[in-house]
């Protein structure tokens, strides 16, 4: 479903918002990428040699970008937040991994992935070694894992409410796993979602925002 909502994208869009965690690992070697992801990454530079600029902002998921997303695709690549200014509103666009401040067992452990010597060895291990890490560490990250921890549903919309309050007139954040448009005094504050169980996208038209479903065949 995933690359059919992006063949669909080829030619229609000025910019792809990428609001991290599009992988469930993804971690750049010098001139190699997983094999599972190559018609994703085709998919991507597609819509990109039809004219659209992609801007990518890390999630947990992804953060080690490489080549690919640089030179491949020219991605303009995000570490951290977003301030997007067009069509007359001023939106705060971030991941979201960062909203629960009490979350500090994830905040070490990001700190520690992220760090130099982190990456450094990471490009240096075999890639299929990577993939099996990764993949021991994934139900640390998972919507379900988080949602057992912690009311993250009540924490975001409070964390919305502050960047509203600040002068945003619109607040986007992935990472929840639950799609959200809900309008405050202050603005809108919307969740993306995501594309494992709600495969919700949002549509920005002229300052016209809409989530959408993708609802397309799931035919390969």
């Amino acid at each position: 479903p995933l690359l059919d909502f992006l063949e669909a994208q080829v030619g229609r869009v000025d910019r792809l918002y990428i609001v991290g965690d599009l992988f469930d690992t993804w971690f750049a070697f010098p001139r190699t990428v997983f094999a599972e992801y190559v018609p994703l990454l085709g998919a991507l530079h597609r819509v990109h040699r039809a004219g659209a600029r992609i801007i990518y902002l890390a999630g947990n998921h992804d953060f080690e970008f490489g080549n690919f997303f640089t030179d491949v695709i020219e991605a303009e690549i995000h570490p951290g937040d977003l301030v997007v200014e067009a069509d007359g509103r001023r939106a705060y666009v971030a991941h979201g991994d960062l909203v629960n401040p009490a979350d500090r067992k994830y905040r070490l452990l990001r700190r520690v992935l992220r760090s130099a010597p982190a990456r450094w060895l990471g490009r240096r291990l075999p890639p299929a070694l990577v993939w099996r890490i990764a993949g021991g560490m994934t139900h640390h990250f998972t919507g379900e894992e988080i949602a057992r921890r912690m009311p993250l549903g009540e924490i975001f919309d409070d964390f919305a409410a502050r960047k509203l309050a600040e002068g945003f007139d619109t607040v986007i954040l992935g990472h929840l796993h639950r799609p959200a448009f809900q309008t405050h005094p202050n603005g809108l504050y919307i969740n993306l979602g995501d594309w494992v169980s709600a495969r919700t996208w949002l549509d920005w038209d002229d300052g016209r925002l809409t989530l959408q479903r993708h609802t397309a065949s799931e035919t390969p």
